[in-house]
C-alpha cells in the first residue's frame, strides 16, 4: 500500500481516494477534448472549474497542514490556491482574461511539489518516472506561461487542452492503478 500511496502524494488533488482520482481525470480528459473543439467557451467553464478545484484543494491541503503532513512548499501552493481559486470564481470573465498567468503560476508551484515529491521516492517506486514527466512538463508550462502570457495567449488553448488530456489520462492511469493495488490487497 506504501507504494500506491506515492502515486496520490505526487497528484495530491485527490490524496488516497482513487474514485476521486478517477473523476478529475474524466473531467480534464473531457475538458481536454472540449477545448479542442470550443476553446473559448471551454475557456470559461475551466476557469470556474478551476477556481472551484483550487479552493477545494486549498482546504484540502490546509486539513494536511493542521496533521503535520505537508511542506513549506505544500503551505505556498495552499496559500496560492485558495487565493487563485476565490480570484477565478468571484470574476470568471476577468479571470479567464488573466488564466495563463494564474495556471502558469500554479503549475510552477505544482511542478516544484510533485518535483520534490518525486525526488524523495525511492528507485523504483511505482508512478515516479511519470511523476518526473509530469513535474518538469508542469514546470516549463508554467514558466513558458508566465514569462510570455502573450505567446501563451495565442496558443494557450491547444496547451491547455494537451495539458488537460495528457493529465486526464494519467490521472485515469493512477486512479484504477490504485484501486487494482486495494482490491489485490
Amino acid at each position: 500500500m506504501r507504494n500506491a500511496r506515492f502515486l496520490f502524494a505526487i497528484n495530491p488533488l485527490a490524496n488516497r481516494s482513487w474514485g476521486m482520482m478517477l473523476l478529475l481525470g474524466i473531467i480534464f480528459l473531457v475538458l481536454g477534448i472540449f477545448y479542442f473543439i470550443q476553446p473559448i467557451q471551454a475557456m470559461l467553464a475551466l476557469t470556474i472549474i478551476f477556481g472551484a478545484m483550487l479552493v477545494f484543494y486549498g482546504i484540502e491541503q490546509l486539513l494536511q497542514l493542521g496533521r503535520g503532513k505537508r511542506s513549506v512548499w505544500g503551505f505556498v501552493l495552499m496559500v496560492l490556491a485558495i487565493l487563485i481559486g476565490l480570484a477565478c470564481l468571484s470574476s470568471p470573465l476577468y479571470s479567464a482574461r488573466n488564466l495563463e498567468i494564474f495556471i502558469g503560476i500554479w503549475m510552477i508551484f505544482l511542478g516544484v511539489d510533485q518535483l520534490t515529491a518525486a525526488g524523495i521516492a525511492p528507485a523504483g517506486t511505482p508512478g515516479r518516472g511519470w511523476a518526473l514527466i509530469n513535474a518538469i512538463f508542469s514546470l516549463v508550462f508554467g514558466v513558458m506561461a508566465v514569462v510570455f502570457p502573450f505567446v501563451a495567449m495565442a496558443f494557450v488553448g491547444y496547451v491547455i487542452a494537451f495539458y488537460l488530456t495528457v493529465f486526464g489520462l494519467m490521472a485515469i492511469t493512477a486512479a484504477l492503478t490504485m484501486r487494482t493495488r486495494k482490491s489485490a490487497e
